[in-house]
């Protein structure tokens, strides 16, 4: 390391912050660097771990440094730092607008700022906070393709800095950064968090909301359509100016600001960024919570009914009660994409329906304070689940789904009875099972089965006699009981109002109300109830209305052929030739498609478990060569990143950047609802079922499964050909009700192997699965088929995708993609 930055990394440890030394690619040059989140160097050992010595028995750099970090959080006296990547800003103007506002606001403290230049163009802003420690790296605004533009670096976290190539400060040195206060720091990131350019979405509507007839609330419907910026202006607000989605405002009153906040018309929400509005806190606010605060003076009950009398939005009708009186709860609502929360009663105040549904984000979180409030919490919880709002508990500080907080607290309440008692009697033994199915029915398919694997693997459980399928069986039969309760009442309701547009001579509009209405119940349970009318015009409409086919994001790929809703595309190969690995490739590069920002992918695996699976998604995500960390004392089994990341997980460890950066990704789409992995073997039907009972309640992208030959039906067939073939068409069914494509992997029959490269015939002994698909793709890895030494040693290797079946295109045609063997990443001529 040259002696500039050996001497700026020693000034920088004596202003109080913790260093490290960093890599050309600004990743840490170290074997592990956890010890100093906890603990800086001391000047002796900063020349010793610069000099390539090893210090604290296992801190040992083991390539040159090429720049300096320095490590954010409590270790550097909560350092916290924004950062701002403009390479991702489409509109060119970020960085001015933030300063603009930065300045606008925070004059007398924006000078103080130390603010450094980037290697890539982008801005770090440092401060340190007075009194309280930064939390974990926060997402605070993301572009329209979900990447991150603005974030910031807290606890855990690092920036690179001066004199690493590239890096300067234009304002101020790491030395002289500031202490604010946490009251300045919210202010920072209200203004940052105003920068998010993802509309935020419609919380999700749990299974309990079905018997609401309120899913539009007088709140929720201000919320979309109120004018918020003509309610300011009438108290004395002023528009400044309209920036693209953006329109500035000034309060009321001596203010030397040029902006006191800004309504986004995308998101529909304001940001206030005014100290001094004196009924309005700094941050983001809906348009409801506007009205109640400025029309009626906080009191959401008469806010309520004034928008219902202005015509927004419908009563609320459904069950349980409308209201309840806490003493230790706490409900707040928290923005998933950038974590912004809003309280919505604190302990002691009324939590009513009205105050739930004035607020817009994507879930509710109920807490405690104070300590143990385990029948309050249950009261607030189905009062919460009534408004149809996703709920969440925080207890012990963790944060879990309200269902798995109402196992928790049966369990306990059962165990508690059988160690006063020494047993559980028949009749609280039924009472047990009935109190855990009831919370289970009202669930969707996906979380209900977690929730009983959760159940079944509770410590005790499988003693009492209770299994997988004693379980499932009585909670499908109460769901199916109810849901045909439900679908007769829904039934009788449609031809009801059939009949008296029939009555009124209006049998055109009779139909079309049938077709309509009937189209949603018959989604109530599988049973079909009238196919739909056809006309011309209907039929012109409905080609107007087609689907385009996903891209597949690889561009030599998209070239002949792409994903068509409502079809099988089939990606076959031969065993170990890649098939799994292209399938799951394929999902991880489409749900980042900015077009596919909004869509979730399904993934279904009948060949691995999902925590396998899931270790090749990090490792693939991580998309790194992890052999040079294997020397760090690991004992493999087998010297690969797979074996490496288990081992890692297994141990704790969170030292090495490039799997943290894994890692973190994989959460983002996770959290984020981008993908979801199913390893549960579901038989085809309950697989239809479950696929279009999720397409009525999210936008689903596409569907792979994998594959073909493991799945199961529950009916009887004559010999395994016969059922694949049942199976195959039951997913073509199931693509064309839900219109979304579904890619089906299979295995090539035997008969494959005797030729050098595969053929359409040979799937014809896989039950003829050619004639359902749209398209068929095989995936061949020469590789595989030679056995020599040299090749068994390359790296990387070629994997051709061919079309041997293609309905909207010519087949034949063909690419070769390249397969990194040691992180699963499959790449093709561009990204």
């Amino acid at each position: 390391m040259s002696g500039e930055l050996k001497n700026k990394a020693l000034g920088y440890l004596e202003a109080g912050f913790s260093v490290l030394p960093i890599r050309e690619d600004k990743r840490p040059a170290l074997t592990t660097w956890e010890d100093l989140q906890r603990e800086a160097m001391t000047p002796q050992e900063l020349e010793d771990v610069f000099s390539g010595r090893t210090i604290r028995e296992k801190i040992k750099t083991f390539t040159t440094p090429a720049g300096v970090g320095i490590i954010t959080g409590a270790v550097s006296k909560n350092l916290e730092v924004v950062d701002v990547d403009t390479k991702h800003d489409a509109t060119g103007t970020l960085w001015e607008d933030l300063r603009e506002l930065l300045e606008n606001h925070l004059p007398d403290l924006f000078p103080r700022l130390t603010i450094a230049r980037t290697r890539s163009g982008g801005y770090h802003i440092y401060y340190r906070i007075q009194g309280q420690q930064p939390e974990k790296n926060l997402k605070l605004a993301n572009n329209e393709a979900r990447e991150v533009i603005i974030e910031t670096r807290g606890e855990g976290g690092y920036v690179v800095a001066y004199p690493s190539p590239g890096y300067s400060f234009i304002q101020g040195d790491p030395s002289t950064t500031p202490e604010i206060t946490p009251e300045e720091r919210a202010l920072i990131l209200s203004i940052t968090r105003s920068f998010n350019q993802l509309q935020e979405e419609k919380p999700r509507t749990t299974p309990t909301a079905i018997f609401s007839s309120s899913e539009n609330s007088p709140f929720e419907d201000y919320n979309h359509r109120g004018d918020v910026v003509g309610l300011l202006e009438g108290h004395g607000w002023k528009v400044v100016r309209e920036r693209g989605e953006k329109v500035d405002m000034l309060r009321p009153g001596q203010t030397d600001s040029k902006t006191s906040g800004n309504f986004h018309t995308t998101k529909r929400l304001f940001y206030n960024f005014s100290t001094s509005s004196p009924w309005l806190d700094v941050g983001a606010h809906s348009p409801a919570k506007i009205y109640t605060l400025l029309e009626h003076h906080g009191d959401y009950k008469e806010a309520y009914r004034s928008l219902l009398a202005q015509g927004y939005g419908e009563p609320y009708r459904g069950p349980g009660p409308v209201q309840m009186k806490t003493q230790a709860v706490k409900v707040t609502r928290v923005n998933q994409v950038n974590g912004e929360e809003e309280v919505i009663s604190q302990p002691g105040e009324i939590l009513q329906t009205e105050n739930i549904q004035a607020v817009t984000g994507d879930y509710i979180v109920i807490s405690s304070p104070a300590g143990d409030a385990t029948a309050e919490i249950l009261q607030a919880i189905t009062l919460v689940e009534n408004t149809g709002k996703r709920v969440y508990i925080q207890t012990a500080g963790r944060t879990i789904q309200s269902h798995y907080f109402r196992l928790r607290t049966i369990i306990a309440k059962y165990s508690k009875i059988q160690e006063d008692a020494g047993d559980l009697s028949g009749v609280e033994l039924n009472n047990f099972l009935d109190e855990v199915v009831e919370v289970a029915t009202r669930m969707d398919p996906i979380d209900r089965d977690l929730y009983i694997r959760e159940f079944l693997n509770t410590p005790g459980i499988s003693d009492l006699g209770i299994t997988q399928e004693s379980i499932t069986m009585t909670v499908e039969r109460i769901r199916d009981t109810r849901a045909k309760e439900r679908q007769r009442n829904e039934t009788a309701k449609v031809i009801d109002e059939a009949r008296g547009l029939l009555e009124r001579g209006d049998a055109g509009e009779a139909i079309h109300h049938l077709e309509k209405q009937l189209r949603d119940v018959k989604t109530i349970t599988t049973t079909g109830l009238i196919p739909p009318a056809m006309s011309y015009m209907s039929l012109m409409g409905d080609i107007a209305t087609i689907t385009p086919a996903l891209r597949t994001g690889y561009p030599s790929l998209d070239e002949f052929i792409g994903f068509t809703p409502g079809a099988i595309t089939l990606v076959a190969g031969r065993p170990s030739h890649g098939k799994t690995t292209f399938m799951f490739n394929l999902m991880l590069r489409m749900c980042q498609l900015p077009e596919n920002r909004n869509m979730v992918f399904y993934f279904w695996t009948f060949e691995e478990p999902l925590k396998n699976l899931a270790v090749k998604i990090i490792n693939n995500l991580s998309g790194v060569d992890l052999r040079p960390y294997f020397h760090t004392g690991v004992d493999l089994p087998r010297q690969t990143n797979y074996e490496f990341i288990k081992n890692y997980i297994r141990a704790g460890r969170t030292d090495i950047p490039e799997l943290e950066a894994g890692k973190e990704k994989l959460r983002e789409l996770i959290d984020g609802n981008r993908i979801r992995i199913i390893d549960k073997s579901y038989s085809v039907e309950d697989m239809g079922k479950i696929l279009m009972y999720l397409n009525e309640r999210e936008k689903i992208g596409a569907v792979f499964i994998d594959y073909i030959q493991r799945m199961s039906t529950s009916r009887r067939t004559q010999d395994k050909r016969t059922e694949i073939a049942h199976i195959s068409d039951m997913i073509l069914q199931t693509a064309k009700e839900i219109n979304r494509p579904i890619i089906l992997g299979a295995q090539f029959n035997r008969g494959a192997k005797e030729e050098r490269e595969p053929r359409l015939e040979h799937l014809k002994e896989a039950g003829n699965l050619e004639e359902d698909a749209n398209t068929v793709l095989s995936v061949w890895n020469e590789s595989r088929e030679n056995d020599s030494a040299e090749e068994g040693n390359t790296r990387e290797v070629e994997l051709k995708i061919k079309a041997l079946k293609n309905r909207e295109g010519e087949p034949g045609q063909s690419t070769l993609l390249t397969f990194d063997k040691y992180t699963g990443v499959i790449t093709g001529s561009s990204w």
